[in-house]
């Protein structure tokens, strides 16, 4: 795992983040990006119709807010603090400048933006093709790769349903089959 790094002198300020916050929303300006020390985020999307679906879990290998280095706008949908903790908090226009001037904070980034981009359309792939059962599987193994604190992940049932775009009845039904390997506690 290749971390970023970022020059001495960046306005960085390190903030907790907890559990429900939203980072990045949709439709609002990104006017921070956050680089996860100890917390874990999701990126969720929300079409019209008000159902969501992950689109990809962030940890400490990564940072939550990328639009704001490619210059777009926001992306679709928020991202969304799963386990709390510490992250460090950069402005927009500073992580843009520092983009910009290339080095090994570019370099690092636009190979983050290509794995992110791999994640999502696995994600997708994912979603279509596989059970509620393998995608519960996954999503666990995803955050608890993404998450460098402990082995315990505080995800509820609810959580978990918006993750993977279902009814909290069908994590119910699945989680049953996780548990004879002591991952989740229903």
């Amino acid at each position: 795992v290749q971390r970023i790094t970022v020059a001495a002198g960046a306005p960085l300020e390190q903030v907790y983040c907890g559990v429900g916050d939203v980072l990045t929303e949709s439709g609002r300006p990104t006017r921070h990006v956050y680089f996860p020390i100890t917390c874990t985020a999701a990126l969720i999307y929300t079409p019209a119709d008000g159902a969501t679906s992950g689109m990809a879990v962030i940890g400490d290998d990564a940072l939550v807010g990328v639009s704001v280095i490619l210059g777009g706008g926001a992306l679709p949908g928020r991202a969304e603090v799963l386990i709390g903790g510490n992250a460090l908090k950069m402005g927009a226009d500073g992580a843009r400048d520092h983009f910009r001037r290339g080095g090994s904070f570019q370099r690092v980034l636009l190979r983050y933006t290509q794995a992110l981009l791999a994640h999502i359309s696995q994600t997708g792939v994912c979603q279509g093709l596989h059970s509620v059962e393998q995608r519960l599987a996954r999503c666990l193994l995803l955050t608890l790769d993404r998450s460098p604190r402990s082995a315990d992940l505080p995800l509820t049932q609810d959580t978990l349903a918006v993750l993977l775009g279902v009814r909290r009845e069908s994590v119910s039904h699945a989680a049953p089959g996780q548990g004879d390997i002591e991952v989740i506690a229903c």
